[in-house]
């Protein structure tokens, strides 16, 4: 059997949205050029945004005036794409329910588990069946693999494991659902690239030998995300001191709550928190908090080539203590029953609690 990677898929030559346009933004323009009420939702702010405008021509000359037409024109905007997004995504709900029966056809024939590049083809298929029965506007409704994956959890397995879809729907996809986790399950009992990405990471330094303390870290990772936004609102609000005092604390601390260990257990997504549970799993049973060091180093190199690293650029993981801590919130929070977000890590993850010397939190 293949070797698994736990490192992101390289790129290939499946031709998904993600791998055609620029960014999301391009992707989610061309999408909605597409789209109906996005035209309407536009007419309509634009003929909103055209009654106070005309009422207040006779004192177009007023600066004053002209800024809170500018303002509100911007204002409507941001409303009308805001209602274009819900209606979008809307949309895509119903579509992707209503074609279950295509989507866990694909799953049972290519039992792609965690594997992104799988689901970038499943995603692919999708949209050309999305396209091709006109139940979508475009060709471009998924935009990857992981927005595929995440689509299928968050609107057919998750649902079918809190027993929330219909019994109709439920007896459909219930040996999809079974073979699903089966492939999961072998792609953690397959043997991985433990020990090659280990012996890489161990060369990077962790934060906390990098920074003085974990303040510092936070604020790092803050100005290394928000600084942009930072410069500029100082610069527009360079008259209003109070108030630039108070969004910068605001800030601070917003990125504080976000590094704290529940906080972080939440942003982990299937993705991270497999190849977490995957590496504890293949640990020594061991205390020594070099060998969670270790874990560390490892997470915070697969976190800097996830989605992730746009809001941990000077880390993660802050040291070993703190990755053990985020662990074993991960592994209580899973093993949860049906209020887990990751049902189908529950046995990797039982498997990590079972290892002596880890003390995953209290066995459920």
């Amino acid at each position: 059997m293949e070797k698994e990677s736990l490192l992101l898929p390289a790129e290939d030559e499946t031709p998904v949205p993600s791998r055609i346009f620029r960014n999301k933004l391009t992707w989610l323009l061309h999408d909605w050029s597409r789209f109906t009420p996005a035209y309407v939702s536009l007419f309509v702010a634009h003929a909103i945004w055209a009654i106070p405008t005309y009422y207040m021509s006779p004192w177009n000359g007023n600066s004053g005036v002209k800024i809170l037409s500018l303002t509100l024109w911007f204002l409507l905007l941001e409303v009308a794409f805001f209602v274009v997004a819900i209606l979008a995504l809307r949309k895509r709900r119903q579509v992707f329910l209503k074609a279950y029966e295509e989507v866990v056809k694909h799953i049972s024939a290519q039992r792609p588990g965690t594997d992104l590049n799988m689901w970038d083809s499943i995603a692919l298929e999708l949209n050309s069946t999305f396209a091709m029965d006109e139940s979508w506007h475009s060709a471009v409704c998924l935009w990857d693999g992981a927005d595929c994956y995440t689509c299928f959890r968050s609107l057919l397995y998750i649902p079918f494991k809190q027993e929330k879809l219909d019994g109709e729907v439920r007896a459909v996809i219930g040996d999809s659902i079974s073979v699903y986790e089966d492939s999961v399950e072998q792609r953690w009992t397959y043997k991985m690239d433990i020990e090659e990405l280990c012996e890489t990471a161990s060369l990077n330094k962790l934060p906390q030998e990098l920074y003085i303390s974990k303040f510092t870290w936070n604020m790092t990772n803050l100005m290394k995300r928000k600084s942009t936004w930072l410069l500029a609102l100082c610069f527009v609000r360079a008259s209003s001191l109070w108030w630039t005092v108070g969004y910068f604390v605001g800030f601070v601390l917003a990125s504080v709550l976000e590094t704290t260990i529940a906080a972080r257990t939440r942003l982990l997504d299937i993705q991270n928190s497999f190849r977490l549970l995957v590496i504890v799993a293949n640990q020594e049973s061991s205390e020594d908090e070099a060998d969670w060091d270790q874990i560390a180093k490892a997470m915070n190199e697969l976190v800097e080539e996830s989605p992730l690293s746009s809001y941990f650029k000077a880390g993660f993981f802050f040291d070993g203590d703190d990755c053990h801590r985020v662990f074993e919130n991960s592994v209580k929070t899973i093993l949860c029953g049906k209020k887990s977000n990751f049902p189908e890590l529950a046995p990797l993850a039982s498997r990590c609690q079972a290892i002596p010397g880890l003390d995953a939190g209290e066995k459920v």
